[in-house]
């Protein structure tokens, strides 16, 4: 790589908090591995874990992943009966997801590491830049959510 794309890259804010989500998640998908998930599973069950059960199409929402990567990574939960389905009453065509006790479980631990490892990086700051340093996170992606539907192409 060329001095050139190096100093691109060195501004590029995309690359900049792909490399740090990187530096984050690297532990955590170990510990995830050894709780016998991967990072879409953990996530998911970290929504759930809320109590709220949730179709799968809220899911995406959540957890950034296309509908159908998904349904697959909740059959494969499912399957470890780390969550349930069931149809809300009145609409036979749709399902929630759930967690299982055993979900529960797995879901505290997971995210307990989650809690343990945001606040090693966070330690990284002194409390006020790391509270500012969100605060942006989240007005940053805020913006960029109100870009995307103001840019949204209309139909009609």
């Amino acid at each position: 790589m060329s001095a050139s794309n190096d100093a691109f890259l060195d501004q590029f804010l995309a690359y900049l908090l792909a490399r740090t989500d990187d530096l984050i998640s690297a532990p955590l998908t170990q510990e995830f591995e050894h709780l016998g998930l991967s990072n879409p599973e953990w996530r998911i069950l970290a929504v759930l874990f809320d109590g709220v059960a949730r179709s799968v199409g809220e899911l995406t929402e959540f957890v950034f992943l296309p509908q159908p990567t998904v349904s697959r990574w909740v059959a494969r939960l499912d399957a470890k009966s780390l969550v349930g389905r069931t149809e809300p009453e009145g609409d036979r065509r749709r399902s929630v997801v759930h967690l299982t006790a055993d979900g529960r479980r797995v879901a505290s631990r997971a995210i307990d590491a989650a809690k343990s490892r945001n606040d090693e990086v966070l330690a990284m700051f002194t409390h006020s830049q790391a509270t500012d340093f969100q605060r942006l996170l989240r007005t940053l992606m805020d913006a960029l959510v109100a870009s995307t539907v103001a840019n949204a192409p209309t139909i009609g």
